[in-house]
């Protein structure tokens, strides 16, 4: 069985490079996906389904193009590690990812900011430390200082377990910088490690 992957055309790269607003911000996050190194299969995993109609829209402008190859061969999983031990260095992660998200907001000021700061230690489950963490990122983006946001999201992605990535990242691409889940996603997906923002510096 054959497997559709996409990759961007010259037209698209340009059009890429030259962000003439001609491409909406989803139409952005799809063609950075579109290099070649993963099925549609993949893509329909990270925008749904209506993902087929779009790239077929994109190809049609001459943006994207498909090719067919053979899917390579999946190795077996590694044996997984005890349950309740990864389940600990999990949680002591998402926890880690907090206390750095509430960092960044007492370094932005503000009452917004110091709100958040305040509810730092109540929140305890993963699901709500992910929210915490992007409400930090969302706090953090209407400083207008997006490089920062990028630098402190790479953080936050790499203070996680690898598991609750992809979970951070769906939330992201419902806020105010979507191009940032968008390369969240990218490095993800590619299996490469994330960048390594600097340290207490960069926050």
């Amino acid at each position: 069985m054959l497997h559709i992957h996409y990759v961007k055309t010259p037209a698209g790269r340009a059009e890429m490079d030259a962000r003439t607003g001609s491409l909406t911000s989803r139409e952005r996050q799809i063609m950075l996906l579109c290099s070649g190194q993963r099925p549609l299969t993949v893509l329909m995993e990270v925008f749904g389904h209506s993902v087929v109609r779009e790239l077929h829209e994109l190809a049609a402008r001459g943006l994207v193009q498909a090719h067919r190859q053979p899917p390579e061969a999946v190795p077996p999983p590694a044996p997984a590690p005890a349950a309740e031990a990864t389940s600990t260095a999990a949680a002591q992660r998402l926890l880690q990812a907090r206390e750095f998200a509430g960092l960044v907001a007492g370094s932005v000021g503000g009452a917004a900011a110091q709100a958040l700061v305040a509810r730092q230690s109540t929140i305890t489950q993963p699901a709500d430390i992910l929210s915490y963490c992007v409400e930090v990122i969302e706090l953090l983006f209407r400083t207008g200082d997006v490089e920062r946001v990028t630098r402190v999201g790479y953080k936050l992605a790499e203070l996680m377990p690898r598991h609750a990535v992809p979970l951070f990242i769906e939330r992201i691409l419902d806020g105010s910088d979507p191009e940032l889940a968008a390369a969240l996603y990218e490095h993800l997906l590619s299996e490469r490690d994330l960048p390594q923002p600097d340290d207490a510096a960069d926050i």
